[in-house]
C-alpha cells in the first residue's frame, strides 16, 4: 500500500534555505555532542548537584533523564535558560535508549513540553530526532507535518533531514514515495549526497528492481558522487537476492579495481549469495580469499557458510567449521547452534541434534524458541513423538514458552501416527495457554481428517475457522480439495474452488492440478481436458506436473495419440517434460503393446538431454519382457548398468517374471544368485515369482526347495506363496501335499484365504474328491471365511462332473441364500451337467431362468444348449435355439455351427450337414478340421466314400490340413465298404503328409483286412506297427486273434493269447470270449470250457455274452445237461441269461426232442422277466411242426 506524503507540505527552493557549507563528521558529531550535554547539564543544575558526580557519566536512566528535562525547563529567574543543544543532546540520549519500549513516544512527549512550557525554539537537529522517532512508530503523517513545521519556521533544511525522511520512507515501505521527494532533493542546492543514493538504493534493492539501481548508480556518477563500499554492497546485495551472482561477483572486482577496499559486509554478503546458489566451493573460496585480505570472518560469515553447508547436506563439513570458527577465537551463537541442530534434523540425525542442543547448553548459550521448534519438528519427522513432547517440557521449564510455530509442529507430529486424541487435547492446551489456533493449525486438522477420508469432518473445521474469523488460505482450500477428490467427491471439490475465488482467493497451479487429477481418476477426462484448457485461456502458467497428470490419463484411458500430442504441446509452449513425463509415455505406449515407440521415446528424451531414470528403465525392462523380447530385454540392461544406473529390485523381479513367463527357469534361477552377489537381497515377490515359475514347469520338487529356503533365510511367508504351492500340488494331483501344506500354514499363523481354500476345492473336485471339497468348504465358512462366487462355481462344477445334480441344485440354493447371486459362469455350469444328465428340460428351463434374472445367456450357454439338443436328437430345436441366438445378436461361432453338423449327421442328415458348412463359409465363419472331420465321418457311416475323399480333397484346397482324426475316420470308412487298397493308399498319403499313423490308423487297417481274409497281410501290418514304433494294444490283438478264429487257424489265435500274456498285456473278456467261440465252433468243448474257467480264475467275470457261446456250443455237441447246468452258474454267479441264452438253450432242447425241458426253459425266462422274441417262437412253432 502507497504512503500518502501530506499535501501541504512544500519543499523549500534552492534559494530559500541554503545547505551548510560543511557539516561535522557524524562520529566527530556525537562525542562533541555527547561532552556539551555533560557540561550544560552540570551548568544549569543546582549547586548540590553539580557536585554529585553521576552527570560526567556517559549514560543516563530514563528517570534521571526526565529529572534533568524538568530542570532545565524550572530554571530560576535571573539564571540563564537551557540552550536547544542542551534538549537536543537529551532527546537524543532518550531515542537511544533501546531498552526502553515507548522510549519515540516520550522524546515527542518531551518536545511538546519543551515548546509549551519554555518557549524554546527547536533547530534542525531537533527535528531530524522528531522525524527519526515517527518513522520508527510508523506514524508517517506526523513525520511529514514535523518537517512541514521546519520549513515554514525558516530553518535550514540540511542534506541529513531529508536522509531521514529517505530512510523512514524506505523502511516503511514507502520507496515510490522516497523516490519523489529524493527528485525534489535533486532540483535543490542543498543535493542528495552518497547517503541519499545508498539509502535509495537499499530501497530500490529490497523490491528486488535491479535495472533502476543500476540506473541509479550511473546518475550517482554522472552527478559526481562517487560510489562508496556502502553502494557496492547494497549493489551486490541486490544481484544476490536476484540470484545474479555472477553479476554480483563482477562488482565485486569492478570496486577493487576501483579501489574500494572490500569490508566484512561486502564479503559476507556475497557468501550469502553463493551459498544460496549451492556455490559452495565458491563461498569457501571466497572465505579464504578476505582472510589472505586481512579481514577476519566474523560470527555472520561462518554461519552463512554453515548454513549452506547444511542445505547441501554437508552436516560434517558444517560441524568441522563450528569447531574451526571456536579455534579462530569465535564463539558460536544461538543462530550458529540453530543452523547446524536444523542441518542434523533434515538429514534424519536427530541424535546428532540433541548432542548438538546439551552442547550450546553447557557452553553457557541459551537455547532460544528457535532451536527448540527446530529439533521438536525434527522428532516428529524421524516419527520420535515421545521425544518431542518431552523436549516441549523441558523448553518450559528453561522458561522458554511454546509459541504458536511449536504447537503446530507437534500437533502435525500426532496426527501423522495417527495419534488424534493426543492432537486434539494439545490444540485445547494451546488455546488455555492463550495461543489462537492460526490457520496452519487449522490446516494441519483439515489435512488429517482428509487422509482418513473424513471430508465432513474437515468441511465442518473449515467452517468453524471461518466463524472464528481466520481466513483459510491457499493451502487449506488446496488440502480439502484434495480430500474430496481422493474421496470421489469431484462435484464437492469443483464447488470449492468456486468458493475460494469467491472468498478472494486465487486457485494456483496445485489447485488446478488436483482437480485435474480428481478428474483424471474419476475418468473424467473431458472435463478434465476442458480445466486445461481453462487454465490456459486463464493465463496460468501450467507447470509439468499438470501436463504430466492429463498425460497419464490419456495413458490408463489408452488414448495414446492424445497424450503423445499433449506433450509435444507443452514442449511448444516451452514447458520441458521431465523424466516423470517421459517416463509415464513410455509405460502407456508399453501397456499398448508398443515397445517399439516406447524404445524410440526413450531415445528421444536422452537427445533432449534428460536421463532416463531407474523408473523409466523398469517401465521399458517390463514393456519387453511383456512382449517376449528377452534379448532386448538383457541388452537394455546393460544400457543401464553403463549409465551408471545399478539394477533395483523392481528390475531384477521384473526381470525373474520375464524369463519365467519364457520358461528359461535356469536364467530365472541364476538371475536370483547374481542380484543377490549384487547386494539386493530378494524379497517376498522375487520368490513367489520364481515358485509360481517352478509350479508353471512342473519342477513341484524345486519349488518344495526353494519355499523351505524361504524359510531359512527369515522371510516371511505370505497367503499367495503358500497359495502358489498348494496350487502346483493340485495341478499334479498331489492333493496329500496341498491338504497339508495347507494345515502347515495355519500352524505357521497365515490364515488361509478365499482363493487358498477355492485352489484347494478346485483341486479335489478335479480329482472326483467331491465329499473331501463339500467338507472342505464348510470348513472354510466354519473358520470365518465366507466362499465367493468362484468357491461356489468351483464345487457346482465338480457336482455336475460327478453326476451329482441334486447336491449341485442344494449347492445353488445354499450360494443364493447367502446372498451370492449366481453368475453367468454359474448357469453355464448348470447347463452343462443338464445336459449331460440328458435332463434336456431342466437345461432348457434354466436358460430361461437365468434370463428373468437379468443374466443374458453367451455363446457358450447356447451352445452347450444346442450340443445337448443334439445328443438327444433333437435337431429341430437345437436349429430353432441357433435362429434365437441370432435374433438376440449372438453370432454363432465354429462351435455352434460343428455341434449342430454332428447332430445333422448323427441323423443321417447328411444334406443338412453339407448344406450348414457352406451357410457357415457364407457367414465368414471358416470351417476347422473338427468340421470337415465331422461331414468325412457322416459320409462315411452313409456309405458315400467317394463324397468324403472329395471333402478331403476340398479341405486341402482350403487349406485346412487334415488330421490324424479324418485319416482315420476315412480310413475306417474304406474299410466298412471293403475298399482295401483304397484304406492302405490313403494311410501311405498320410505318411507323405507328414502324418504318423496312430494306434487307431493299424487298428482300423488290421480289422479291415481280417474282414477281407487278409489275415497275412494283418499279422504283417502288426510287425510293421511294432517296428514303427507303436505297441500293439488289446484291440489289435483281440482283432486279430478273431482273424485267426474266423479263419480257422486255432492254434495261431491260441499261441497269439499266450503271446499276449507273455507281453504283460492283460486279457480282456473279448479276448477270451472270441477263442472260447473258437474252440466251440470247432467243437473243442473241454478247452472252451477251461479257458472259461481259466479267465474266472485270471479275475476276469465271463459275461452273458461267453456263457452263451458255451451253452450254444454244449448244445449243438447234445451236451444238454451241461448246457443247463451252465445256465443255472451264470444266474448264480450274478449274470442273468438273456434272450439269446434261453433261444439257445430252447434250440437244443428241441433239436433233442425234450418237450418238458423246452416248456420249463420258456416258463424260467417268463418268470425272470424276459420276453419270448420272434426266435422262440419260431423255434417253438418248427418244434411243433415236427412233433
Amino acid at each position: 500500500m502507497a504512503i500518502q506524503l501530506p499535501c501541504a507540505i512544500t519543499f523549500p527552493s534552492k534559494s530559500s534555505i541554503p545547505c551548510p557549507a560543511q557539516r561535522p563528521s557524524p562520529r566527530r558529531a556525537c562525542f562533541t555532542r555527547r561532552n556539551r550535554l555533560l557540561v550544560l547539564l552540570a551548568t544549569h543544575a543546582t549547586k548540590s548537584h553539580s557536585k554529585e558526580t553521576r552527570f560526567k557519566r556517559e549514560s543516563l536512566s530514563m528517570e534521571e533523564a526526565l529529572q534533568m528535562f524538568d530542570k532545565m525547563l524550572r530554571a530560576e529567574k535571573g539564571k540563564r535558560k537551557a540552550h536547544i543543544s542542551s534538549f537536543n543532546e537529551l532527546l537524543d540520549k532518550v531515542y537511544q535508549m533501546n531498552y526502553q519500549k515507548d522510549r519515540q513516544f516520550t522524546v515527542i512527549s518531551l518536545f511538546n513540553r519543551m515548546i509549551q512550557e519554555d518557549g524554546v525554539q527547536p533547530d534542525n537537529y531537533t527535528y531530524n530526532i522528531l522525524i527519526r522517532c515517527c518513522f520508527d512508530t510508523k506514524r508517517i503523517g506526523l513525520a511529514f507535518g514535523f518537517f512541514g513545521r521546519l520549513v515554514k519556521q525558516g530553518i535550514r533544511v540540511n542534506t541529513f533531514t531529508f536522509n531521514f525522511l529517505l530512510r523512514g520512507l524506505c523502511v516503511n515501505n514507502g520507496v515510490s514515495e522516497a523516490a519523489m521527494v529524493f527528485d525534489k532533493m535533486r532540483k535543490m542546492e542543498c543535493g542528495p549526497n552518497v547517503v541519499s543514493y545508498n539509502t535509495i538504493l537499499d530501497g530500490l534493492c529490497k523490491e528486488g528492481v535491479i535495472e533502476k539501481m543500476e540506473k541509479l548508480v550511473d546518475e550517482m556518477i554522472c552527478a559526481g558522487i562517487k560510489p562508496d563500499v556502502v553502494t557496492y554492497n547494497i549493489l551486490i546485495n541486490g544481484f544476490c537476492k536476484e540470484g545474479l551472482t555472477e553479476k554480483a561477483e563482477k562488482l565485486m572486482n569492478e570496486m577493487i579495481s576501483a579501489g574500494i577496499k572490500l569490508n566484512i559486509v561486502t564479503y559476507n554478503t556475497l557468501v550469502d549469495g553463493f551459498c544460496k546458489e549451492k556455490l559452495i566451493e565458491k563461498a569457501e573460496k571466497l572465505v579464504y580469499e578476505m582472510i589472505s585480505e586481512g579481514i577476519k570472518p566474523n560470527i555472520v560469515t561462518y554461519n552463512t557458510l554453515v548454513g549452506g553447508f547444511c542445505k547441501e547436506g554437508l552436516t560434517e563439513k558444517a560441524e568441522k567449521l563450528v569447531y574451526k570458527m571456536i579455534s579462530a577465537g569465535i564463539k558460536p551463537n544461538v543462530v550458529t547452534y540453530s543452523i547446524l541442530i536444523n542441518g542434523f534434523c533434515k538429514e534424519g540425525l536427530t541424535e546428532e541434534a540433541e548432542k548438538l542442543m546439551n552442547e550450546m547448553i553447557s557452553a553457557g548459550i541459551k537455547p532460544n524458541i528457535v532451536p527448540y521448534n527446530t529439533l521438536v519438528d525434527g522428532f516428529c519427522k524421524e516419527k520420535l513423538i515421545e521425544k518431542a513432547e518431552k523436549l516441549v517440557y523441558e523448553m518450559i521449564s528453561a522458561g522458554i514458552k511454546p509459541n504458536i510455530v511449536t504447537y503446530n509442529t507437534l500437533v502435525d507430529g500426532f496426527c501423522k501416527e495417527g495419534l488424534m486424541e493426543k492432537a486434539d487435547k494439545l490444540v485445547y492446551k494451546m488455546i488455555s495457554a492463550g495461543i489462537k489456533p492460526n490457520v496452519v493449525t487449522y490446516s494441519i486438522l483439515i489435512n488429517r481428517f482428509c487422509k482418513e477420508g473424513l471430508t465432513e469432518k474437515a468441511e465442518k473445521l473449515m467452517n468453524e475457522m471461518i466463524s472464528a474469523g481466520i481466513k483459510p488460505n491457499i493451502v487449506t482450500y488446496n488440502t480439502l480439495v484434495d480430500g474430496f477428490c481422493k474421496e470421489k467427491l469431484i462435484e464437492k471439490a469443483e464447488k470449492l474452488v468456486y468458493e475460494m475465488i469467491s472468498a478472494g482467493i486465487k486457485p494456483n497451479i496445485v489447485t488446478y492440478s488436483t482437480l485435474v487429477d480428481g478428474f483424471c481418476k474419476d475418468k473424467l477426462i473431458e472435463k478434465a481436458e476442458k480445466l486445461v484448457y481453462e487454465m490456459i485461456s486463464e493465463g496460468i502458467e501450467l507447470d509439468v506436473v499438470t501436463y504430466s497428470v492429463l498425460v497419464n490419463s490419456f495413458c490408463k484411458e489408452g488414448l495414446m495419440e492424445k497424450a503423445e500430442k499433449l506433450v509435444y504441446k507443452m514442449i511448444s509452449a516451452g514447458i520441458k517434460p521431465d523424466v516423470v513425463t517421459y517416463s509415464i509415455l513410455i509405460n502407456g505406449f508399453c501397456k499398448g503393446g508398443l515397445t517399439e515407440k516406447a524404445e524410440k521415446l526413450m531415445n528421444e528424451m536422452i537427445s533432449a538431454g534428460i536421463k532416463p531414470n531407474i523408473v523409466t528403465y523398469n517401465t521399458l525392462v517390463d514393456g519387453f519382457c511383456k512382449e517376449k523380447l528377452i534379448e532386448k530385454v538383457e541388452k537394455l540392461v546393460y544400457e543401464m548398468i553403463s549409465e551408471g544406473i545399478k539394477p533395483n529390485i523392481v528390475t531384477y523381479n521384473t526381470l525373474v517374471d520375464g524369463f519365467c513367463k519364457e520358461k528359461l527357469i535356469e536364467k530365472a534361477e541364476k538371475l536370483v544368485y547374481e542380484m543377490i552377489s549384487a547386494g539386493i537381497k530378494p524379497n517376498i515377490v522375487t520368490y513367489s515369482t520364481l515358485l509360481d515359475g517352478f509350479c508353471k514347469n512342473k519342477l513341484i520338487e524345486k519349488a518344495e526347495k526353494l519355499v523351505y529356503e524361504m524359510i531359512s533365510e527369515g522371510i516371511e511367508l505370505d497367503v499367495v506363496t503358500y497359495s502358489v504351492l498348494v496350487n502346483s500340488f493340485c495341478k499334479e494331483g498331489l492333493m496329500e501335499k496341498a491338504e497339508k501344506l495347507v494345515y502347515k500354514m495355519i500352524s505357521a499363523g497365515i490364515k488361509p484365504d478365499v482363493v487358498t481354500y477355492s485352489i484347494l476345492i478346485n483341486g479335489f473336485c478335479k480329482g472326483g474328491l467331491t465329499e473331501k471339497a463339500e467338507k472342505l468348504m464348510n470348513e472354510m465358512i466354519s473358520a470365518g471365511i465366507k466362499p465367493n462366487i468362484v468357491t461356489y462355481n468351483t464345487l457346482v462344477d465338480g457336482f455336475c462332473k460327478e453326476k451329482l445334480i441334486e447336491k449341485v441344485e442344494k449347492l445353488v440354493y445354499g450360494m443364493i441364500s447367502e446372498g451370492i447371486k449366481p453368475n453367468i459362469v454359474t448357469y453355464n455350469t448348470l447347463v452343462d451337467g443338464f445336459c449331460k444328465e440328458k435332463l434336456i428340460e431342466k437345461a432348457e428351463k434354466l436358460v430361461y431362468e437365468m434370463i428373468s434374472a437379468g443374466i443374458k445367456p453367451n455363446i457358450v450357454t447356447y451352445n452347450t444348449l444346442v450340443d445337448g439338443f443334439c445328443k438327444e436328437k433333437l435337431i429341430e430345436k437345437a436349429e430353432k435355439l441357433v435362429y434365437e441366438m441370432i435374433s438376440e445378436g449372438i453370432k454363432p461361432n465354429i462351435v455352434t455351427y460343428n455341434s449342430l453338423v454332428v447332430g445333422f449327421c448323427k441323423e443321417g442328415l447328411i444334406e443338412k450337414a453339407e448344406k450348414l458348412v457352406y451357410k457357415m463359409i457364407s457367414a465368414g465363419i471358416k470351417p476347422n478340421v473338427v468340421t470337415y472331420s465331422i461331414v468325412i465321418n457322416g459320409f462315411c457311416k452313409e456309405g458315400l466314400t467317394e463324397k468324403a475323399k472329395n471333402l478331403m480333397n476340398e479341405m486341402n484346397s482350403a487349406g485346412i490340413k487334415p488330421d490324424i482324426v479324418t485319416y482315420n475316420t476315412l480310413v475306417d470308412g474304406f474299410c466298412k465298404e471293403k475298399l482295401i487298397e483304397k484304406a492302405e493308399k490313403l494311410v501311405y498319403e498320410m505318411f507323405s503328409e507328414g502324418i504318423k499313423p496312430n494306434i487307431v490308423t493299424y487298428n482300423t487297417l488290421v480289422d479291415g483286412f481280417c474282414k477281407e481274409k487278409l489275415i497275412e497281410k494283418a499279422e504283417k501290418l502288426v510287425y510293421e506297427m511294432i517296428s514303427a514304433g507303436i505297441k500293439p494294444n488289446i484291440v489289435t490283438y483281440n482283432t486279430l486273434v478273431d482273424g485267426f478264429s474266423k479263419e480257422k487257424l486255432i492254434e495261431k489265435a491260441e499261441k497269439l493269447v499266450y503271446e499276449m500274456i507273455s507281453e504283460g498285456i492283460e486279457l480282456d473278456v473279448v479276448t477270451y470270449s472270441v477263442l472260447v467261440n473258437s474252440f466251440c465252433k470247432e467243437g473243442l468243448m473241454e478247452k472252451a470250457e477251461k479257458l472259461v474257467y481259466k479267465m474266472i480264475s485270471a479275475g476276469i467275470k465271463p459275461d452273458v455274452v461267453t456263457y452263451t457261446m458255451l451253452v450254444d456250443g454244449f448244445c449243438k455237441e447234445g451236451l444238454m445237461e451241461k448246457a443247463e447246468k451252465l445256465v443255472y452258474e451264470m444266474i448264480y454267479a450274478g449274470i442273468k441269461p438273456d434272450v439269446v441264452t434261453y433261444n439257445t438253450l430252447l434250440k437244443g432242447f428241441c433239436k433233442g426232442g425234450l418237450v418238458k425241458k423246452a416248456e420249463k426253459v420258456v416258463d424260467e425266462m417268463i418268470s425272470l422277466g424276459i420276453k419270448p422274441d420272434a426266435v422262440t417262437y419260431s423255434t417253438l412253432d418248427a418244434f411243433a411242426r415236427k412233433g
